[in-house]
């Protein structure tokens, strides 16, 4: 029976390229994505953007509620991550409650891309601000969010996801909850 073989298939698939929790692209998965999108933008002179998300004060509710909670929680941001973004665009979980989402290569110019990137991620952000429900309970969370677009200087897949932490980095240090882009 051929349909037992393809089932397995599919699942040691799902296994090596999403995250188990989430149903996201995982860090693998991600890391082709963005070389994909780098080699297509680098083509036809596109440029695309990077969006890391950390949640604010996670380890908090971990240690406080538990991690079936924090679980519950990853799950949410999840599903509103996918509700705001394109068909074409990416969202990942990198581990622990670090995401990313690859917005298609698709703008003709820089300054596009950045405007693109900047309403993608304000619309992630109130989706990401609205109240969760938890353990019968209502619950704000908060995220920092940076902003790398690419390939500008660089087209490594590390390097793009490497500058969008930095950024991401900067909004924390300005008070968490902020939008920070990526700058020399």
């Amino acid at each position: 029976d051929i349909s037992k073989q393809k089932k397995a298939e599919a699942e040691i698939k799902k296994l090596a390229f999403y995250d188990p929790l989430t149903g996201l692209a995982n860090r693998r998965l991600l890391l082709d994505r963005i070389d994909q999108e780098c080699a297509v933008a680098k083509r036809h002179d596109y440029f695309g953007a990077i969006i890391f998300i950390d949640l604010d004060n996670f380890k908090f509710l971990n240690d406080s509620f538990g991690h079936n909670v924090g679980d519950e929680l990853l799950i949410q941001v999840a599903k509103r991550l996918m509700g705001v973004l394109r068909e074409e665009d990416t969202a990942a979980r990198l581990g622990g409650d670090e995401f990313i989402v690859l917005i298609h290569a698709n703008e003709s110019t820089f300054e596009k891309a950045l405007k693109n990137a900047k309403t993608v991620a304000t619309k992630i952000q109130t989706e990401l601000n609205l109240v969760y429900s938890l353990l019968e309970q209502q619950h704000v969370f908060t995220s920092s969010i940076g902003v790398a677009v690419f390939p500008k200087g660089v087209s490594v897949a590390e390097d793009i996801i490497n500058q969008a932490d930095k950024a991401m980095y900067q909004s924390k240090g300005k008070g968490k909850n902020t939008i920070c882009v990526f700058s020399k």
